[in-house]
């Protein structure tokens, strides 16, 4: 990656256009990654992992903050150094950083806790939809032996009925009906 970089520059140095896609091929890199680095839009590895040592804007502010304070408590910036007063800044951001995480361990608690309930509510909900169910059941289930019980008691007393028109029948039989009465006297 070093020597594409290198190649690049110096063509760039003697007012050459670089290819960056040939060079890329040539030296056997991820052409993206060799544009990026060319660009500075991305940095190399040892780049990066001294911007990652260094301190951050705000942690210099804090510092810059906290030896001031020190100044005017007129103990001088020298102690500053051997105190560990950095080392003390960096604690405190580990503190602020196990808050968080504390804060993080929490949220995940209180979803997981959520979700516990959403599935005790959802067992309940099965539960009472199951109860409704059987009770329907068990009413459909009185409905139809009471109806059945019914048809019961309708057969037997058709039964019954049947065996008393049959004596019925003969009496009719041997009268005639109203209506064939007033018919036979009207044709008088």
């Amino acid at each position: 990656m070093d020597a594409a970089l290198s190649e690049l520059y110096a063509l760039t140095e003697n007012g050459i256009k670089p290819n960056v896609a040939a060079t890329a091929k040539e030296h056997l890199v991820n052409r993206t990654t060799l544009y990026k680095r060319f660009q500075g839009l991305t940095v190399g590895r040892d780049t990066a992992l001294e911007a990652r040592r260094s301190l951050s804007r705000e942690q210099e502010e804090k510092l810059v903050k906290y030896i001031s304070f020190i100044g005017m408590e007129g103990y001088g910036k020298a102690l500053f150094v051997d105190t560990g007063v950095l080392q003390k800044v960096r604690e405190l951001e580990q503190l602020q950083a196990g808050a968080k995480e504390r804060e993080e361990q929490e949220k995940a608690q209180r979803a997981r806790e959520r979700a516990e309930a959403r599935e005790l509510k959802a067992a309940e909900t099965l539960r009472k939809r199951q109860e409704r169910q059987a009770a329907k059941d068990a009413r459909m289930a009185a409905k139809a032996r009471k109806e059945a019980e019914v048809a019961a008691r309708k057969a037997a007393a058709h039964r019954k009925d049947d065996d008393d028109d049959d004596d019925d029948d003969y009496v009719e039989e041997r009268q005639p009906r109203r209506s064939t009465r007033q018919a036979i006297g009207k044709n008088n």
